[in-house]
This record gives structure tokens, C-alpha cells and sequence, in this order.
């Protein structure tokens, strides 16, 4: 799926980001300083903001990169993840098209093959984004990954077919990784507190 001028990823992610912000992500105690290494302090923050927080705590724990791991280094960790989850995802889907006999199942899931490799390209160009130092652009680009998720989960709720489960459920764990990089770009937008005297 291309995005399109009135789906941007500029303006999902800065609608994100101020939903984000008004939940109370400009929290002090942590702040957008990307050179900060994480601890498990630091994770347990991020994943607060979470969706599903011990999903996102067993994500970013079980990457051995996140013990030392500054705030941007936790975006790439959680986009790997999230790609991961994406293929993961397009794997199953191609394991259910073998399968599939309904002529209408088999169309939806060929249409939701289709937005996971858009969601894959996202990702890569929200790493690519992040890897230039714009986590505005990165996170823009994860919303668009996001909202194919949603489209294929969306196509199925405007249809007749219901959504194998094992479908739905891998959505649901890609929107989640998906959303621990969309928190982790919002941070990194937010200005360092003040120094404190």
C-alpha cells in the first residue's frame, strides 16, 4: 500500500505523538537524551506506555543488545522486532493461503500478504529514518506499517469470512512491537529536562 498525501506517516506519527504526550510520556524522570543507557528502570518506563507492557519488557530483555542500550539503540531493537513479527506474520499468512479453500478467504488473506510486505518496506524505512538521526520520520513510517496491520485485520471485519485466529492474534503481537518503536520515537523527540542545580 503507498502511502498516500492525505495518509502521511508525518502526520499519523505526530498524531500518535500528541496522544502519546497528553498520556504523560514528558514524564521527568526520563527524557529524550538518546545517549542515555538503558536499565531496567529505563525499560520498565518505556513499557509502561505499552499496550501489553510484559510483551514489550520480554521483547526488548530478550535482546542481549538491550543491557546496554541507549534510548535510539532501543528503537532499532524494537523495529527488528517488529519486522520479525511482520515476517513471522506474512510466513503464516502464506501457511493459511496453502490451505484455504474458500474462494473470499483466500482473497482476503492474498490482500493481507500484500499489506504486511508494505508494512515490511515501512520498517525498513523507519530504520533507514532512524539511522539518520529522524525519529519524527522513523515513527511516521512504523504508523504506516501499523496501519497495514490494521488494514488487513480490517478487511476482515467488512467481510463475511471471520479472521483465523492464529491471524488475528499475530496482528495483535505486530501492532504491539510495532508500538514499542512508535514510544521509543516519541522520547526521542521530547527536549532533555533542565539542568538541575
Amino acid at each position: 500500500m503507498a502511502i498516500s498525501e492525505s495518509f502521511s506517516p508525518r502526520k499519523h506519527f505526530l498524531a500518535f505523538l500528541l496522544v502519546t504526550i497528553a498520556a504523560g510520556c514528558s514524564s521527568r524522570t526520563t527524557h529524550a537524551n538518546p545517549s542515555i543507557k538503558a536499565s531496567r528502570d529505563l525499560l520498565n518506563f518505556v513499557c509502561s506506555r505499552s499496550s501489553n507492557p510484559p510483551l514489550c519488557l520480554q521483547v526488548l530483555s530478550s535482546d542481549p543488545r538491550s543491557r546496554n542500550a541507549t534510548l535510539k539503540d532501543l528503537g532499532f531493537i524494537s523495529l527488528d522486532a517488529a519486522e520479525s513479527q511482520a515476517k513471522t506474520t506474512q510466513t503464516l499468512i502464506g501457511s493459511l493461503l496453502q490451505k484455504a479453500t474458500d474462494p473470499k478467504l483466500k482473497a482476503q488473506l492474498k490482500s493481507c500478504q500484500g499489506f504486511y510486505n508494505d508494512s515490511i518496506k515501512q520498517l525498513d524505512q523507519g530504520r533507514n529514518a532512524l539511522n539518520a538521526g529522524n525519529p519524527r520520520e522513523s515513527g511516521g513510517y512504523v504508523s504506516a506499517a501499523n496501519a497495514d496491520a490494521d488494514s488487513c485485520d480490517e478487511g476482515f471485519a467488512g467481510s463475511s469470512t471471520p479472521e483465523p485466529s492464529e491471524l488475528q492474534d499475530a496482528d495483535q503481537k505486530f501492532e504491539v512491537i510495532s508500538g514499542i518503536t512508535l514510544i521509543v520515537t516519541a522520547f526521542l523527540l521530547l527536549p532533555p529536562p533542565p539542568p538541575s542545580h
